[in-house]
């Protein structure tokens, strides 16, 4: 798995990964395969892909608007997998992971053809904000069969039993 490699091969040379950030369709729909290959030809390690959506709440103003700027060019989630492909096509080889919001489209992805459908897209892993992990059991288990790493999230007041918890759900990094 390519998140996998590129973990080791940042530990290997003893730096810290960078990843970056960008929502599919900032600032045009367009604008997005030339941003990607942009940070991969800056040196990105991982790049994240921010799936479109209206309600954003753990993010912050800008990333908010970001978001809207998607939504408003009716940017869907079967945008953003066209998006990885057409990327892959034209020659980005690092990590992309998606990241989104669990009220999206993207519980879709528990069904074995969509996940083997994203699969062939050339994503990596899902970063799903406000997916509990009480709940992301058929999720993780679902994105890991179709070889794409299922990343959660903690924050710096989660306990131990439940970071374990959370834990047991990635697949390459929390």
């Amino acid at each position: 798995r390519r998140i996998d490699t590129t973990f080791a091969r940042c530990k290997h040379e003893g730096k810290t990964a960078f990843i970056t950030f960008i929502p599919c369709g900032y600032k045009e729909k367009a604008d997005t395969i030339p941003i990607l290959l942009a940070c991969q030809a800056g040196g990105a390690d991982i790049i994240e892909v921010g799936i479109p959506y209206s309600d954003p709440g753990a993010d912050g103003p800008v990333i908010q608007k970001a978001h809207q700027n998607g939504v408003d060019q009716g940017i869907t989630f079967k945008d953003v997998l066209q998006t990885v492909s057409d990327a892959r096509a034209q020659g980005l080889t690092v990590p992309v992971v998606l990241m989104g919001y669990s009220l999206l489209p993207i519980h879709d992805v528990c069904s074995h053809v969509y996940a083997a459908a994203t699969s062939t897209t050339g994503v990596d892993g899902y970063i799903i904000v406000d997916l509990p992990p009480e709940e992301a059991t058929e999720f993780s288990a679902v994105t890991k069969q179709h070889g794409i790493c299922f990343i959660p999230l903690v924050s710096p007041t989660t306990v131990d039993s439940r970071m374990r918890m959370i834990w047991s759900h990635s697949h390459a990094m929390v």
